[in-house]
């Protein structure tokens, strides 16, 4: 079992540690706690949950003791003043899970496929020794032929994550399967103090924007707010079975929040989903989305599980799709949300969605996979990692060999003009398109030092860059807060401000406007920010993470918002906006599939490997993706800027998500950061987005996360604080994909609160701010005065030691 003084103090008392348990589960100490309080004889007992992560509270349900459980997740620094209201009856809460709670975690279809999270003390010593036990990682990757050691993560459940598996299992009749033995409280779950009449009322399914209008009316006593959640089954064919696509009896395809209601009050809220929500992804044969021939049902429910009634029938409506659509080429085109969000459309065609990880999902590592499927009813479960799975096979070895740089160079290249002199300034750029002819004028302008510098040192913040009238500019790391911002360019800025809820409690609302009211706050404090530090500006912000729940294991989900990908992309898409309405621009995080971190870049914290993340191409798009494309797609947010020459202030609709930050681990055999398919193919042509690419934060350590690679693939900055070198620079290949990144990044800061303050015409100089010149000029004449004194004191003594006779004191008479 490893040390187990890991777990203790040295007087060798094991403190929350039980062998016989997982971390998700109550510890002997709290079930203790539990016995005491229980044994004091309370009039009440209520148990407040203060976790991030969905834990094992089948026990706590059944205990006919406990009158009560509050979910509370990371409340923030004055979420817990409500507290003391919410138990009394003062408040009446509204919020709804947003994962499923599960009563025995060892038998989700992910636990045998994460870091072994029962058994930490193998993992530890896995750790002080890797050659002791690599249970995920591969046998024959090392520094021999990588970066170094390799390790591996495999998505054997496929799409069924959470609740998708959990009620489809039930609707199928998985053998052996009971739901309300294996389920605690469903995805969506919560209770209120006052009850709740749903009535879906009218729907319009005929076009490609659909609605239904649903009536709610609180009936109960008090007055509260209702979360009305929309779940859609689409057919499954044989079609589907033929080519294996997978498809979850319960979806989540819309939801909305009512208003405070007063006992007796109503409010119709009209649910809206566009038609593409419906398609799934076909991997293996069209190699595009489908939208299959049939009905589809649109059930309004309480949560996942259960379907509400009024006047004792069930809450649904039906779609029929009278014929099979292809999504490709050769049938019907692109989605209308590809064409909605491609501004550069080439002869009149869209970029279509198709198979972008063909090349690094290697079929003889998925081979080796146990994917979980419908079609045989989920009998085979997925399977831990066996000896077969950790050993890599050529393929993957060959693709992991050490970048060579100079094999991705293109001879057609040519080499892009640089230091001219054309006299705009980066301000001239505000409310202009991404492709706008103008943006060459002002990339010729910068040199291969400005590119080299804004790819490689705008960690926390990107440098002034003179040529261009660019100014300094700060970014914030955290979802939760603008606590903190710094930049290794020209000195460094903390200011506390406000720490907000975590992201899981933001998705338990259930209420997208609370999300971007949260995002402008953030905006406000960031304009409140630039006020410090001679007046740098904070427009960048790390947040929000959009990664899924995959596991309640997650290292993160604290900082990510749901299991559920349409939940995740909305909240992130309302927080974005809200953010972008007052200039600050959000870079969403981790891109992608960067669901644990044990091993998430490599082995330790500073390691020089990638976790490499084997998921069908389905999965990939449908879960993972999804929960980045709703905000990428969606958010907007209004800019306003000089159009003339006349001073005229127009104002302009762009997206807001100006910023995507990628992940550690690889997608495949491919780091993320570095990943054609997911950065050029899948993001930029696919979804139309113009904006920044950062990595997550790299170190010279971390090898396998190479800059070169980066810009080549369409990544733009790497998140460091110390400017790194690139291995080829000067090439025309070199040249031109650093401008490539130069742009995204000038695109991604003109449309930010950095230039505030500039219009077309300003020279953006920087001179040393009076208050500074003040003390600089105070401390110089502190600093001679001291050196004054101090030569005088040194002068004295050498005289005193030439002339003793001159210091000797005088006699008294």
């Amino acid at each position: 079992m490893g040390d187990d003084s890991f777990y203790g103090r040295k007087d060798g008392i094991k403190y929350g540690y039980n062998p016989d348990k997982h971390y998700l589960e109550l510890t002997d100490e709290e079930e203790a706690l539990l016995s005491a309080v229980k044994a004091a004889d309370f009039e009440k007992i209520i148990v407040v949950v203060n976790s991030a992560n969905a834990m094992e509270l089948g026990g706590l349900e059944a205990d006919d003791a406990i009158d009560a459980i509050l979910l509370a997740p990371g409340p923030g620094q004055t979420g817990f003043n409500a507290l003391g209201k919410i138990l009394s009856g003062a408040i009446n809460p509204s919020g709804k899970t947003s994962d499923i709670f599960a009563a025995d975690f060892t038998k989700d279809p992910t636990f045998c496929n994460f870091a072994d999270p029962k058994n930490y003390a193998y993992e530890l010593a896995a750790m002080q020794n890797p050659a002791a036990g690599k249970r995920n990682g591969y046998t024959n990757i090392n520094k021999s032929n990588s970066y170094d050691a390799g390790f591996f993560v495999q998505y054997e459940e496929g799409i069924y994550v959470g609740y998708r598996y959990y009620e489809t299992a039930a609707d199928i009749g998985k053998a052996g399967f009971v739901y309300e033995e294996e389920v605690v409280y469903p995805f969506g779950h919560g209770l209120s103090y006052t009850q709740f009449e749903q009535q879906i009322v009218r729907s319009d399914l005929s076009g490609s924007t659909k609605t239904v209008d649903v009536r709610v009316k609180n009936i109960g006593p008090v007055s509260g707010k209702c979360a009305v959640q929309l779940y859609a089954e689409a057919p499954y064919t044989d079609y589907d079975r033929t080519n294996g696509v997978e498809k979850s009896t319960v979806n989540l395809v819309a939801f909305g929040k009512t208003k405070e209601l007063a006992a007796g009050e109503e409010q119709t809220l009209t649910l809206t989903f566009a038609q593409d929500d419906l398609t799934s992804y076909d991997a293996v044969g069209a190699k595009a989305y489908i939208l299959d021939e049939g009905d589809y049902l649109f059930t309004l429910r309480s949560d996942s599980h259960n379907t509400v009634l009024y006047g004792g029938k069930e809450q649904q409506v039906v779609w029929h799709n009278p014929e099979m659509k292809i999504y490709n080429e050769e049938n019907d085109g692109a989605r209308l949300s590809e064409k909605n969000a491609q501004q550069d459309v080439y002869d009149g065609k869209y970029a279509i969605a198709e198979n972008a990880f063909d090349e690094t999902l290697l079929d003889e590592e998925m081979q080796k996979m146990n994917f979980l499927t419908r079609g045989d009813k989920f009998a085979s479960m997925p399977d831990a990692p066996t000896d077969a799975d950790r050993l890599a096979s050529e393929a993957l070895v060959r693709s992991v060999a050490v970048y060579d740089v100079t094999k991705h160079n293109d001879a057609s290249d040519v080499m892009p003009k640089t230091e001219q002199k054309n006299g705009m300034s980066l301000i001239d750029m505000r409310g202009l398109d991404a492709d706008d002819e103008a943006w060459e004028l002002l990339l010729d302008q910068l040199s291969a030092e400005d590119m080299i510098l804004l790819v490689t040192y705008s960690g926390f913040g990107t440098p002034r860059i003179d040529s261009i009238g660019m100014p300094q500019t700060l970014a914030n790391d955290g979802p939760a807060a603008a606590s903190t911002a710094w930049a290794g360019v020209e000195g460094s800025l903390q200011v506390t401000t406000n720490a907000y809820t975590c992201e899981v409690t933001v998705a338990c609302t259930f209420n997208v406007q609370l999300a971007e009211e949260m995002g402008a706050m953030l905006g406000r404090e960031a304009l409140m920010i630039r006020n410090h530090s001679n007046n740098v500006p904070y427009a960048g912000w790390y947040a929000p993470g959009v990664n899924i729940h995959r596991s309640p294991f997650g290292g993160r989900n604290f900082e990510y918002y749901s299991e559920d990908p349409l939940l995740s992309g909305k909240m992130a898409s309302a927080t974005v906006s809200g953010a972008a309405s007052k200039g600050l621009y959000a870079m969403m995080k981790h891109f992608a599939l960067n669901d644990q971190e044990t091993y998430r870049s490599g082995w330790g914290y500073a390691s020089n490997n990638a976790l490499f993340t084997w998921a069908d191409e389905q999965t990939i798009r449908e879960i993972y993706l999804r929960a980045f494309e709703i905000p990428v797609k969606e958010a907007t947010c209004e800019i306003r800027y000089i159009s003339d020459d006349k001073g005229t202030v127009s104002t302009k609709i762009i997206r807001a998500g100006l910023g995507i930050m990628t992940s550690f681990n690889a997608v495949g055999n491919t780091w993320a950061g570095a990943h054609d398919g997911l950065l050029a193919k899948v993001l930029r042509e696919e979804w139309g987005f113009d904006g920044v690419v950062i990595t997550d934060y790299k170190q010279d350590n971390r090898k396998y996360m190479d800059i070169d690679a980066m810009i080549r693939a369409g990544a733009d900055v790497a998140l460091c604080t110390t400017p790194l070198e690139l291995a080829d620079s000067t090439s025309a290949t070199a040249v031109r994909s650093l401008r490539e990144a130069s742009r995204h990044l000038l695109y991604a800061t003109v449309n930010s609160g950095a230039m505030n303050g500039l219009v077309p015409g300003t020279i953006v100089s920087y001179t040393m701010a009076p208050w500074r010149i003040l003390l600089v000029t105070a401390n110089v004449v502190v600093y001679v005065f001291v050196a004054a004194c101090v030569t005088l004191l040194v002068l004295r003594g050498i005289d005193a030691k030439r002339h003793p006779e001159n210091y000797k004191p005088k006699k008294k008479r």
